[in-house]
């Protein structure tokens, strides 16, 4: 079966790399993302939206809240979203997004009447593209290694 590679740091966080691909981003671009199992859906963090040049200003709201260790997030939403994962043999393996998240929030803090921007949650994957894809995790704690297997 093919499998797709995981990082494993030395807190334990698991890291893949992936590309987003959608008519609302003009510049693809690999990101290492979280791949994260408490988060329900998939999202992408302010600042790799911006990277990718998507004014996350623009998109409209999906009408939720995202919580986590960054805080309180207003969500924007980007639709119909491929998200191509690689095998260990290079090959792609895509997976079609009815849509995903851009945590999109500003700081409370002003600095000479501006807003500051708040980078504090990373992009993540989350279990609605696990079970969509039908992918299984297998992670070696010990070895810090793992993958994501289909069928």
């Amino acid at each position: 079966m093919p499998i797709i590679p995981l990082s494993v740091d030395d807190k334990g966080r698991i890291f893949l790399t992936v590309q987003l691909y959608c008519y609302s981003i003009p510049k693809p671009k690999p990101l290492i993302i979280l791949l994260d199992t408490g988060s329900t859906t998939t999202s992408l963090s302010l600042k790799d939206a911006e990277e990718m040049g998507i004014n996350a200003e623009r998109l409209p709201s999906s009408q939720q809240i995202n919580y986590g260790y960054g805080g309180r997030m207003e969500v924007k939403r980007i639709s119909n979203v491929c998200v191509v994962m690689a095998h260990e043999d290079s090959s792609a393996f895509p997976i079609s997004m009815e849509a995903i998240d851009v945590n999109y929030t500003y700081s409370a803090a002003k600095k000479k009447d501006k807003d500051i921007v708040v980078y504090g949650m990373p992009s993540v994957l989350g279990v609605d593209a696990l079970i969509q894809a039908g992918l299984s995790l297998h992670v070696n704690w010990k070895d810090r290694t793992g993958f994501l297997e289909h069928s």
